[in-house]
């Protein structure tokens, strides 16, 4: 429903939608995907060199490249095939904010009680708003080996996470861990 966004980088927003079975026939490789505000004015996204997955298929996901903050508002899915076929899906809308900063990486657990010797996992994770530019993620003090991982939510949005194994010592003792996501711009 909402989905930050990295000024000068690209947006996937997850999508597929639903059509009674009599209007099935039309649906075919003439139909086109638009995005409308919540106004219903004319279509907006135009300049973003937007790639919209398979609607044969009923997936509206789309792709938005080089999002300014002037793409911030929202949005409804508009299915444009023929004149017997034509939709704007009101009852889902997304919501695009542009902005120069995403949300801070999520640390989890926030504070370790262990002893020494433990066997210790730190996760760390941060949004992926446009998956051909994921965030680095990098972990100070380097006290082990990390994994990482890119992973769907529920929504089909994408996060990657990373997992610090290490084995904690005395040494560790009252020291900061932190986790740092670096995201590339697409326009550098």
């Amino acid at each position: 429903q909402t989905v930050q966004v990295l000024r000068g980088s690209c947006v996937t927003v997850p999508c597929s939608f639903d059509i009674p079975s009599k209007y099935e026939g039309n649906l075919n490789e003439q139909c086109e995907a638009k995005w409308v505000d919540k106004d219903k004015r004319n279509p907006q996204l135009t300049d973003t060199n937007a790639v919209t997955g398979d609607l044969t298929k009923k997936n509206c996901t789309t792709t938005f490249s080089n999002m300014q903050p002037d793409h911030s508002n929202t949005y409804y899915f508009r299915l444009d095939c023929s004149s017997s076929l034509r939709e704007t899906f009101t009852t889902a809308a997304v919501t695009l904010t542009v902005t120069d900063d995403l949300p801070s990486p999520t640390l989890t657990p926030s504070t370790l009680e262990v002893n020494d010797g433990d066997s210790m996992n730190l996760t760390c994770s941060a949004p992926v708003p446009c998956p051909s530019h994921p965030p680095n993620l990098t972990w100070t003090p380097t006290l082990g080996y990390s994994q990482e991982t890119l992973q769907e939510n529920q929504d089909k949005t994408l996060v990657k996470t990373s997992v610090l194994n290490f084995n904690a010592s005395y040494l560790h003792d009252g020291e900061n861990i932190s986790c740092t996501s670096v995201y590339k711009k697409q326009d550098g």
